[in-house]
């Protein structure tokens, strides 16, 4: 089933940022004090917090929602739907059971004005729970995106033995951008909210 991920995919922003080079590990990111105002519409925290400039890493730890609304309109349209795309948002895993949908990631052409800031923070898209573990198992591999599945292989009666056939990894994140993001998810459980 499909589901808005919310806070759990700011990781994923920040990776479109850190993979863009519009943000640096070391940058600190105005949060506008709590809130971000587009067109008639203001964007809050969760819980009312009010931040003023965090560092990226606190972005995550403490997930603001401006934040990463700011990240995400850094990186822009066109490369933030790329590197969603990269990363397995919006097309099926491939995995050997009927019914798997490719969740939901409209094309950019159809994006409002708050698309890119609210999809930021997790909201105006639907993901599978495997498309998630997908996406941070690249993190955790390096940048490298493996398809899952539950079949190696299939032995028929008659002796005859077929393997799944698997794509080969592909790499979607630079180490760099993986390697930087495993470190600062660390401050999301050491110090945030995790």
């Amino acid at each position: 089933d499909v589901y808005e991920p919310g806070s759990t995919f700011k990781a994923f922003t920040v990776a479109a940022g850190l993979e863009s080079g519009v943000i640096e590990e070391d940058d600190v990111i105005d949060c506008g004090g709590g809130a971000l105002t587009i067109g008639s519409t203001t964007i809050h925290e969760h819980g009312r917090s009010r931040y003023g400039a965090l560092p990226v890493g606190d972005v995550l730890a403490f997930s603001s929602n401006i934040g990463s609304a700011r990240i995400g309109m850094s990186v822009g349209r066109s490369t933030f739907f790329k590197t969603l795309r990269g990363l397995g948002f919006g097309r099926k895993t491939g995995i050997e059971i009927e019914g798997e949908t490719a969740g939901l990631l409209r094309d950019v052409r159809s994006w409002s004005a708050l698309t890119l800031p609210t999809m930021s923070f997790g909201q105006e898209i639907g993901v599978t729970l495997l498309q998630m573990a997908r996406g941070y198992s690249a993190i955790a591999n390096g940048g490298m995106l493996v398809s899952p599945h539950l079949i190696s292989q299939v032995r028929y009666p008659d002796g005859r033995v077929e393997k799944s056939r698997r794509p080969a990894p592909e790499r979607v994140l630079s180490e760099k951008t993986a390697e930087t993001l495993r470190r600062l998810l660390q401050l999301v459980v050491s110090k945030g909210t995790g």
